[in-house]
Order: structure tokens, then sequence, then C-alpha cells
């Protein structure tokens, strides 16, 4: 059984307050991290922390993006 979401549906829940207040927060860490990364915050002395400390950002970076970019197809719900 899907449970298919409208259009409308998706419009609402864009609009919604608190989608907004998501997207925002989301929005300002994905800029809080690429501000972190330009002004060297993700140097260390030891390779391998800075390399983990880059590919974390990156993630994290990513991760928000994705959400951000969610779309009506991504957000249909699949029941079994």
């Amino acid at each position: 059984m899907r449970q298919e979401i409208s259009q409308e549906e998706f419009n609402t829940w864009l609009e919604n307050p608190v989608t907004k207040g998501l997207h925002f927060l989301l929005r300002q860490w994905v800029e809080e991290r690429k501000a972190e990364w330009a002004t060297g915050g993700f140097l260390h002395e030891a390779s391998h922390a800075q390399v983990v400390a880059n590919a974390r950002a990156i993630g994290n970076i990513e991760t928000c993006e994705a959400v951000l970019d969610l779309g009506l197809e991504q957000l249909q719900v699949k029941e079994s």
C-alpha cells in the first residue's frame, strides 16, 4: 500500500514555518562549515586527523544539502 503526497500537500509543507525554520538552520550549518573550512578550521598537525575532519565536514554539508533538495518524489511513502 502506498500513500501518495499531493503537490498541494508538498507545497503546504514547504511553506510551513517549521519547515522554513529547518531549511534556514540547515543552510546556516552549511555556511558555517564552509566558513570554518575557509579559515583553516579543519587543519591539524596529524594528516589523518585533518582528512577525517575534512571528510566529516563534507559529509555534513552533503547531508544538509540532500535534505534541502528533497522533492515530492523522495517524500512519497511506501508502506509494506
